[in-house]
């Protein structure tokens, strides 16, 4: 068994799940785990992003907004904004 099987706690093979679309310069793309995506809803993070200047300013927000509502879990996000 491999280490991240465990981890994700799912016996079997991990399904891996595809999503294509279009990005255009100022969007931004999330990547978060039910952690923290589960403490934050879109319309929150919709606020956050018009107010933040970088992905470590959306970041630290979303933290911020996290520890707020008190993590039940361990969360992860990744944060990048398309180039102008």
């Amino acid at each position: 068994m491999h280490i991240l099987d465990s981890a994700l706690g799912i016996p079997g093979k991990p399904v891996i799940q595809e999503i294509c679309f279009e990005v255009e310069p100022g969007d931004w793309l999330i990547v978060a785990s039910d952690g923290a995506y589960n403490k934050l809803d879109p319309d929150m993070m919709i606020r956050i992003g018009m107010i933040s200047r970088s992905p470590e300013d959306f970041a630290a927000e979303c933290r911020r907004q996290v520890e707020a509502n008190g993590p039940g879990d361990n969360y992860t996000m990744v944060v990048a904004r398309i180039g102008a």
